[in-house]
């Protein structure tokens, strides 16, 4: 799913207007295991540019017929961990695999959002086998 909006938590709100004064997104995946059997997850988060490495990893396990949003995925923390260099605003991907058919969004959130504005945006899943 992506390019995934993390907003722009480096930039400084004085240099800025409009919809990039919102700053850093709370990312979330919402899984559903549709399976009949338990299911493991592997959520995995990369930059839309440089190293081809994830960033960061989250195993989740669900039984069948269960739905779990995770909330607040450290993406950006992972980037900025990574010595990645400055980005006034930063993109990525997240892919979501599983050991049954399942079905999967991720979603932004933004943590202080202006009046008047979406405050959070939708990315749906994209077959890429």
């Amino acid at each position: 799913m992506g390019p995934v909006d993390l907003g722009s938590p480096r930039v400084v709100t004085d240099c800025v207007s409009g919809y990039q004064q919102h700053g850093s997104r709370r990312v979330n995946v919402t899984l559903f295991n549709a399976g009949g059997e338990e299911a493991v997850f592997l959520i995995r988060s990369f930059r839309m540019q440089g190293d081809p490495e994830p960033v960061l990893e989250v195993p989740v396990t669900l039984g069948p017929g269960r739905v779990h949003q995770v909330n607040g995925l450290p993406i950006f923390a992972a980037i900025a961990e990574s010595g990645a260099p400055w980005r006034p605003q930063e993109l990525a991907w997240v892919t979501v695999e599983a050991t049954q058919p399942f079905l999967v969004y991720t979603s932004t959130v933004f943590i202080d959002p202006e009046p008047a504005t979406l405050p959070f945006q939708v990315f749906p899943p994209t077959r890429i086998r």
